[in-house]
């Protein structure tokens, strides 16, 4: 059978050789906005990209000391601010604004929600829409799931 080839590639940096280039690690898409994909990378960074623009740059925000291991995004259905929140082997999790709708995202860190002594691995916020309260729940290497109760 016939295999399936890319229709587009798209890389952090075009002019980084791609031998140094920062290993993509983790991503998220939210379905509101199903042009925009938000990449966590081994640097530290998050990149978000348009795919419909394909050749233009993702922004790129450093976010984190160390590899970004996960990354989910968020919005908040009354005042149409997006975020992301993402998780590192810094053992932190982090809030950053996106702004809202197709405006181009600020980028800037809201709040270190979660700081440990080790590696946090893997994230997940949900909405309880009923009781209008929201959920975060995080993995990390201190063998525990850490919850938090929080609205971003």
């Amino acid at each position: 059978g016939k295999s399936a080839r890319p229709v587009v590639e798209m890389l952090p940096n075009a002019e980084t050789p791609q031998h140094l280039a920062a290993q993509l690690q983790c991503l998220a898409a939210d379905a509101t906005v199903p042009h925009q994909i938000c990449v966590g990378s081994s640097e530290g960074s998050v990149f978000l990209w348009d795919v419909r623009q394909p050749k233009k740059p993702p922004l790129t925000k450093q976010i984190h000391d160390s590899d970004v291991w996960g990354v989910q995004l968020t919005s908040d259905e009354l005042t149409g601010v997006r975020g992301a929140l993402t998780c590192s082997s810094d053992g932190t999790l982090q809030y950053f604004q996106l702004g809202g709708g197709d405006t181009d995202p600020s980028g800037e860190v809201k709040a270190k929600l979660v700081a440990l002594e080790l590696p946090i691995n893997d994230l997940h916020y949900w909405v309880d829409h009923q009781a209008s309260l929201g959920y975060l729940v995080c993995a990390s290497d201190e063998e525990k799931l850490t919850f938090m109760q929080i609205n971003v």
